[in-house]
């Protein structure tokens, strides 16, 4: 983010931001683990320690 400047008057003043996407080749970087991560792994290798039902129990959501 990059300061443009204030808007509004002394009592009801806002600072004003512009985005500034940046240019550090970090999509790259991410291709190439993404890449990498998927070659790597025929599946989902990844494991839950606690069992199935405590999941289920942990990720139910209460509509209010």
């Amino acid at each position: 983010m990059s300061y443009v400047g204030r808007l509004g008057s002394r009592d009801n003043r806002e600072c004003v931001y512009q985005f500034v996407p940046v240019d550090d080749q970090r999509d790259s970087i991410f291709g190439q683990w993404l890449n990498r991560d998927e070659s790597s792994s025929s599946g989902c290798s990844f494991k839950w320690a606690i069992p199935l039902k405590q999941q289920e129990e942990l990720f139910q959501l209460e509509l209010i």
